[in-house]
């Protein structure tokens, strides 16, 4: 019967310590649980605070539209400045490099562009040149021309200029027409001017009922009876381009002094 206590009594003391560790399992699981609990928490927390909501998009579909107000453009966006160069045209006639001239039969002198192209008529009345240009035709052109018996003597009358510069007056339209005096230069002593010659100078316009007229610069010297020209020609589309160039030259006739001629 003492044997049969004893072994009650272990019996019992062996199931209150299952029971003890039973307890403590739960307690530890429990526990556990909600410490990861607690973790995942603040997990989706600081997660919703970094990141926050948004639209949900899949990889296929495409993103939300942005809209920027009128003149604006987006920062995520790099700005490019394209520069278009200007049509190029051709520039106005202005002023070419120019060189001296001269006719030795008439004794004159003049300046030239020197890039236009030259003729010398076989005659030796003069020089003209042309603007090397090919969609339009202008020239310039020296002459001289005296010694005649039926020379009209020239004045300061206006019509007397007037009727030798324009002598086809149905054909041509007078825009300007006023005196244009000029010299004889001394081209040994360093151009020096030596005699006053009276001059004029007419721009005319023709007439003919074309859709680009010719306009003309004349410029008419008397040197002692004998008669020095120039005449700038060019279509009235481009005459503004030439109208410099021609009064230039223009001014540049004048008498050689110390030419004898022919």
């Amino acid at each position: 019967m003492r044997n049969t206590g004893l072994q009650r009594v272990g019996d019992r003391r062996t199931r209150e310590v299952r029971l003890r560790r039973r307890r403590w399992a739960v307690t530890l699981v429990s526990a556990a649980g909600l410490a990861a609990a607690a973790c995942g928490s603040g997990v989706e927390s600081r997660t919703a605070q970094t990141v926050g909501p948004g639209p949900s998009t899949s990889p296929t579909s495409p993103g939300p539209k942005t809209s920027f107000p009128s003149g604006s453009t987006s920062s995520a966006t790099p700005q490019i400045t394209i520069t278009i160069p200007p049509t190029t045209e051709r520039p106005a006639a202005g002023t070419p490099e120019l060189a001296k001239g001269g006719n030795g039969r008439f004794c004159f002198l003049f300046d030239y562009p020197t890039t236009w192209t030259r003729k010398d008529p076989d005659n030796g009345d003069g020089t003209w040149f042309t603007d090397p240009r090919i969609d339009v035709q202008v020239q310039a052109t020296f002459s001289g021309h005296g010694g005649h018996v039926d020379q009209k003597p020239l004045s300061e009358d206006e019509a007397s200029w007037e009727e030798h510069l324009n002598w086809q007056p149905k054909k041509w339209e007078v825009l300007d027409s006023r005196p244009a005096n000029g010299y004889s230069l001394s081209p040994s002593d360093n151009d020096r001017p030596v005699d006053n010659l009276p001059g004029w100078r007419m721009t005319l316009k023709s007439t003919e009922g074309v859709q680009d007229p010719q306009m003309e610069v004349r410029q008419l010297l008397d040197d002692d009876g004998t008669h020095i020209t120039f005449t700038g020609e060019a279509p009235e589309s481009v005459f503004s381009e030439y109208e410099p160039l021609f009064a230039e030259l223009a001014a540049s006739l004048a008498g050689n002094d110390d030419c004898l001629g022919d």
